[in-house]
This record gives C-alpha cells, sequence and structure tokens, in this order.
C-alpha cells in the first residue's frame, strides 16, 4: 500500500517560485498499478 497526503513541489525559477503540486493526496492498494 502506498499513500501520499498533502504533497506539495515548488521549484525556483528566475527568482520566482514555480509550485508544480499542491496539497496532492492518493493512495494505492495492494494490487493496483499506478502510473505518472
Amino acid at each position: 500500500m502506498i499513500t501520499i497526503s498533502n504533497l506539495k513541489k515548488v521549484y525556483t525559477a528566475r527568482g520566482m517560485e514555480v509550485h508544480a503540486l499542491e496539497d496532492v493526496s492518493l493512495h494505492v492498494s495492494p494490487g493496483e498499478i499506478f502510473g505518472i
């Protein structure tokens, strides 16, 4: 089982913040296949 809660990723580019992910949550149960 994989659980991710409230994932956030911010990059800095040319002095500005770029919010790539904001409050992302997911749950993958045993036997499930998940791809990004």
